[in-house]
């Protein structure tokens, strides 16, 4: 599978304009198909959304590799990541930045991903079963990342980032959703750069959906 991995990251994330080496090492050193269920081993390399328990999804490696890439990953980073599926963004992560704390709704796909983090020797992954919407935390984060997209961005959403810090979410109710960094200039301050369009599940639960009313 090494040689599925190279080409992955040469013709799928760099040519994504994805360009910090660090990111591509670790890309092309995480086994993806470790995270992958045996029905879609196939797809593991592929420039594809993959399907996971809970009817949840792995994004495609262009959209791992640009996330990275605009997060802008420091090694004395402390990350919240929402939304963990199988755990390769947090395993990814693992090897960039000092600590990520792993939240998911799901105590399955936790179980999942803490399995697949410690067979491979990751240490600085905290992986707890929370729903975004319920967590509660005295710690703020230097950076944030949202797995699954909202509909329309609130700055409740970044209350756990640090001043300085960035976040990377995605909103819009459409197919395609408008991917973002948002970084946090003070505690009322904050700038948003749209920075590429890509095919990423709605988050669920999104208290901020207005329903229609029949």
């Amino acid at each position: 599978m090494s040689d599925a991995r190279t080409q992955m990251v040469k013709q799928q994330v760099r040519t994504s304009s994805v360009v910090n080496n660090n990111v591509l090492n670790i890309m092309n050193t995480i086994p993806r198909d470790l995270f992958v269920p045996k029905t879609f081993k196939h797809l593991a390399y592929a420039d594809k959304i993959v399907k996971l328990e809970e009817n949840q999804v792995m994004l495609s490696p262009r959209a791992h590799g640009l996330i990275l890439q605009h997060i802008e990953p420091l090694k004395n980073d402390n990350v919240l990541l929402v939304g963990v599926g199988s755990g390769y963004l947090a395993c990814c992560l693992s090897g960039l930045v000092k600590k990520i704390t792993a939240i998911d709704k799901y105590s399955g796909l936790i179980g999942i991903a803490k399995k697949n983090a410690e067979s491979l020797g990751m240490k600085n992954i905290e992986f707890n079963t929370h729903n975004y919407f319920d967590f509660k935390t005295t710690k703020l984060f230097s950076k944030i990342i949202f797995t699954a997209s909202i509909s329309k961005f609130r700055t409740s959403f970044i209350q756990f980032l640090e001043v300085n810090g960035r976040c990377f979410i995605s909103h819009g109710t459409s197919l395609l959703k408008t991917c973002s960094i948002v970084t946090k200039l003070s505690k009322e301050e904050f700038m948003i750069e749209d920075i590429f369009e890509d095919d990423i599940p709605s988050i669920e639960g999104d208290p901020f959906i207005v329903k229609k009313i029949l």
